[in-house]
């Protein structure tokens, strides 16, 4: 393996070609630099992509051989703005690694210690293709070894895939798609996954027609190993769907993508994901003020260490309408929790626990830097807006009437913060305002009262293991009455960050930047 670092990235030929430099003398011996990837942030941290290289210079420099989507470089030297190459021959070094060549038909490996079987598949299609069914069961089946889906659900009613095991796959394991209704996942581990796990749709947002789709007691983890933009561990669409009780981890994205309406996110324990994202979040809410009406309750964030800028809970660019209480937020880098500019957001009965930073972060974006979102809120409002829309919302009048760009209506009432460097981050343009104003109007919060910041121990057991539980009577209790307690008992225990692609050190970034192939793969586990 090469020694990890950055090097640089400069514009070349326009925004969409780059040439980066190296320092070390190892890749001018690579033999077959023909079947090499760059792969990458190469100018925005929520981006990462994969080009050929075009050709390696001896004056130690490599050159993309594809356009980007966004060019390369912005802010030379940021923290995220990482990348590395793959599937190098040479690099095969470590058990589990690999390297392909499709055209010769040859593979190199490096085989884990104690494996008995390999396992190659060429199959690209779906393994089970469901379509216009009725009261269909899927039960106690192992999916494993293939390029594409695994499963494949399409205008189902009622159909339910309980207790299977699916990995080893190339691509993304379940979708559900948007004619379904009262169809989903049960108790179901999902992991190894080349894009995301769970393509999760259902439901009519115009005319406001539930899809009832679920995803419930899963394990959800090691995903996004090849395909990593906005590859998540669910994906959430449509309107009136579901995830309960599941835990997800170990991932270099998102845990959760929520678009649509009326959705729920309930007692999932997720943690150690974005570990290679920036300007994103775990769940990533965003962008749209018409997805209104969800709920994310008594769930448990925590354990995401990262030197990005990355949120538990991140509603970005405006969106807003949603209800969150009854979560834990516990040892997040960043804050997390930002609102950007949205407005209708109800923060209730929430607990911050052992963070080194502020608990929430706001802003105006709209307002200024970000004002231009407001031309595709407007496109995305038009696609929606009825009057099936307006009678199920009747407090949407209030985004024409007002300004929307304003932050408005926005909550943070009765919530914990304990052992919390501050309760709120306040960005004005580029300044960043940090205060312990937890009471009246600030802060782009409209209603704020009877929140409690302190350095004790609020109420649990064991306050470095949360789910172990609260005392019998809670001190959180006495200062604010009334306090809704999560039922910790729903939350799925942590499993611990597995044995997989997230292993060694501290984590994926712990390799992002070197250069040399890092498809790591454990023991029996299926080459895709």
């Amino acid at each position: 393996m090469v020694t990890p670092g950055r090097g640089y990235i400069r514009p070349r030929e326009g925004d969409g070609f780059g040439v980066i430099a190296f320092k070390e003398d190892r890749p001018l011996e690579w033999r077959y630099p023909e079947l090499a990837f760059l792969s990458g942030c190469f100018r925005f941290g929520w981006t990462s992509e994969m080009v050929p290289v075009k050709r390696i210079g001896s004056d130690r420099t490599m050159e993309a051989g594809a356009l980007t989507n966004y060019g390369f470089g912005r802010n030379p030297g940021e923290n995220f703005q990482r990348w590395k190459v793959m599937n190098i021959p040479e690099e095969v070094t470590l058990p589990g690694e690999y390297a392909l060549d499709g055209a010769g038909k040859r593979c190199w490996l490096m085989l884990p210690k104690g494996a008995k079987r390999l396992e190659m598949s060429v199959m690209t299609d779906v393994m089970i293709r469901l379509s216009g069914c009725s009261n269909i069961v899927i039960s106690g089946l192992e999916f494993t070894c293939s390029r594409g889906d695994a499963l494949a659900l399409a205008e189902c009613t009622d159909a339910r895939i309980e207790d299977c095991r699916i990995h080893g796959m190339g691509h993304v394991a379940v979708t559900i798609d948007s004619a379904c209704r009262r169809c989903g996942l049960s108790g179901c581990d999902l992991y190894d996954l080349g894009a995301g796990a769970v393509e999760l749709g259902g439901g009519d947002r115009v005319n406001i027609v539930r899809g009832d789709n679920y995803v419930e007691d899963c394990r959800i983890h090691d995903y996004n190993r090849i395909e990593k933009l906005y590859r998540v561990g669910v994906v959430m669409s449509g309107l009136g769907n579901r995830i309960s009780r599941c835990e997800l981890y170990n991932s270099a994205t998102m845990a959760i993508l929520m678009l649509g309406n009326d959705q729920t996110v309930e007692y999932c324990n997720v943690h150690h994901v974005c570990m290679d994202i920036e300007d994103n979040g775990a769940l990533y809410h965003g962008r749209n003020p018409a997805q209104r009406g969800s709920v994310i309750r008594g769930n448990f964030f925590h354990d995401i260490e990262v030197p990005f800028n990355v949120r538990a809970l991140y509603h970005d660019d405006g969106s807003g309408a949603v209800e969150v209480y009854g979560n834990i937020f516990r040892n997040i880098t960043s804050p997390p929790v930002q609102i950007g500019g949205g407005s209708d957001i109800n923060y209730h009965d929430n607990i911050f626990l052992d963070l080194p930073c502020a608990a929430v972060k706001t802003d105006g974006r709209l307002k200024t830097w970000g004002a231009d979102r407001l031309v595709a809120h407007r496109d995305s409002v038009a696609l929606v807006d009825g009057p099936a829309f307006r009678a199920h919302y009747p407090e949407f009048a209030s985004y024409y009437e007002g300004d929307p760009a304003e932050p408005q209506r926005n909550i943070f009432i009765r919530n914990v913060l304990s052992n919390v460097k501050w309760a709120f981050e306040k960005v004005v343009w580029s300044d960043h305002i940090y205060n312990d104003d937890i009471s009246g109007t600030a802060n782009f919060i409209s209603r704020m009262e009877d929140n409690w910041k302190t350095d004790v121990n609020p109420g649990f057991r064991d306050p470095k293991d949360p789910l172990s539980g609260f005392v019998e009577h809670p001190a959180l209790l006495d200062v604010i009455p009334g306090f809704i307690l999560p039922d910790l008992s729903l939350i799925p225990p942590t499993s611990g960050v597995s044995s997989g692609y997230f292993a060694s050190g501290d984590g994926f970034s712990g390799r992002v930047g070197g250069i040399a192939d890092e498809l790591h793969t454990p023991a029996g586990r299926s080459l895709q």
